[in-house]
């Protein structure tokens, strides 16, 4: 078996840079810990601003309850997540000073859900206002939000879970012909030289551009399967 040319090399390379770009990354990526607070690189910790904003409905809930101001309420059950280091805690800050400077706390949550890209804040936003309109009990309005919440949270994992198995034969139907090539080369085929030929360049970019159709067909099937139906009147 001879070894490939540098030609061939940098074709089989471009091939394989854009068939490892068309492998869906896996949503255990973006979840990949990161330095803790106070590590000496200064970086914050990651946060679930999802999971924070839960428990900080909970413990607002009780708080209310047990009789205490709004604005203290809000301070209370805030300093842990707005001292915390975290990438959610300059949000939890603003919503502690608003609290503390009297203003809108519904308008701030509404900006908390852009800044952390979370629909579920508008919610939130949304039974503050009902509770500050119409005089409901904010204690009811938060415990509301929150089950509502719990509930996404639930539907959330139920459909990864239900997506696992197709994202995964999505992958490892892209990342196969890579995979034969390198089985192929293994075995003895000189592959670099069949696909750095006219003939094999015929066939490598057309295929690829097969590869990424498919991807891409596949990945906006999962996308239409997990988009919510539309709600008519």
């Amino acid at each position: 078996m001879t070894w490939p040319s540098d030609t061939a090399l940098w074709w089989c390379a471009l091939a394989l840079a854009v068939a490892v770009g068309l492998w869906p990354a896996p949503r255990w990526l973006a979840l990949t810990p990161t330095p803790r607070t106070g590590s000496r690189f200064g970086l914050l910790a990651r946060s679930d601003p999802q999971a924070e904003c839960l428990a900080v409905l909970d413990a607002l809930g009780a708080v209310l309850r047990a009789g205490a101001p709004t604005s203290n309420a809000v301070e209370l059950v805030v300093a842990p997540y707005a001292d915390g280091g975290t990438h959610s805690s300059q949000g939890w800050q603003r919503l502690r000073h608003a609290a503390r400077s009297g203003g809108d706390l519904a308008d701030t949550w509404r900006e908390l859900g852009v800044m952390w890209r979370l629909p579920a804040c508008a919610d939130i936003a949304a039974a503050w206002e009902m509770s500050d309109r119409h005089g409901c009990p904010l204690a009811d309005a938060v415990t509301s939000a929150a089950a509502d919440l719990r509930a996404r949270r639930r539907h959330d994992r139920a459909l990864e879970a239900a997506t696992a198995g197709a994202k995964a034969t999505m992958g490892v139907l892209v990342l196969l012909p890579v995979l034969g090539m390198a089985l192929a080369w293994m075995l003895g085929v000189d592959v670099f030289e069949i696909y750095s030929g006219t003939s094999g360049l015929l066939t490598l970019w057309p295929g690829l551009a097969l590869l990424w159709a498919g991807a891409t067909w596949s990945q906006r099937m999962v996308a239409s399967a997990l988009k919510p139906p539309a709600v008519t009147p």
